[in-house]
């Protein structure tokens, strides 16, 4: 049995992995000026992937990829390699996902019917 669950606890990760991509984006300041570099992944997998380029408010997609898995990343990575030659300050920031996360409070028993538990769903 432990076996089985092994193989099964294996083969779900690494189903997962594929499915399980989240955005990346980097920051870079110099002086007033902002510019972010975002890898994108559209359908939420490995791939298909875009490196998003965002520059006084116009963004454009300098790099695509179908089916090259780490493509996006390296050209992302190259590019902000060349920013920060260049004297800007760039700092990954935290990935935007579409779900929040939801952090589980106790439950206490409570005889007011008005509560609510609105202020936990909203974004």
């Amino acid at each position: 049995m432990k076996k089985t669950t092994g193989i099964l606890s294996l083969s779900l990760l690494t189903s997962l992995s594929a499915f399980a991509a989240d955005n990346k984006a980097t920051i870079c300041t110099h002086g007033t000026f902002e510019r972010k570099v975002e890898v994108v992944y559209p359908q939420g997998g490995e791939t298909p992937c875009e490196v998003q380029y965002t520059k006084e408010g116009k963004m454009n997609v300098v790099w695509y990829a179908e089916a090259e898995i780490g493509y996006c990343e390296d050209k992302a990575s190259t590019f902000i390699e060349k920013l920060k030659g260049w004297g800007w300050n760039c700092e990954l920031v935290k990935p935007l996902t579409m779900e929040p996360e939801v952090k589980e409070e106790p439950k206490t028993e409570s005889n007011d019917s008005n509560s609510s538990d609105s202020d936990s769903k909203d974004f």
